[in-house]
């Protein structure tokens, strides 16, 4: 099954589709002193991410540093 078929199946809403997905190093989780759980719900390829701080300013920083990770690696949907 392709990420496209999963994200279909898992993320996509009725009123909102996913446009777009990254990737990024395990490793930028570790770096930022977060870590995973990959517990494969709702699938296989599913992690969780955990350790976020309390403080949404933090959590902020701490996703922006994750986007700047994978900016390298986005892909856009392709149309149906």
């Amino acid at each position: 099954m392709d990420l496209w078929s999963i994200c279909t199946q898992h993320v996509d809403r009725p009123d909102r589709k996913a446009k777009a997905r990254g990737t990024f190093p395990a490793a930028t989780l570790l770096d930022l002193e977060l870590h995973c759980d990959p517990d494969g719900k709702p699938h296989t390829h599913h992690v969780n991410v955990l350790g976020w701080p309390d403080s949404k300013d933090r959590i902020k920083i701490l996703q922006q540093k994750i986007a700047a990770a994978m900016s390298e690696h986005l892909e856009t949907r392709p149309k149906d």
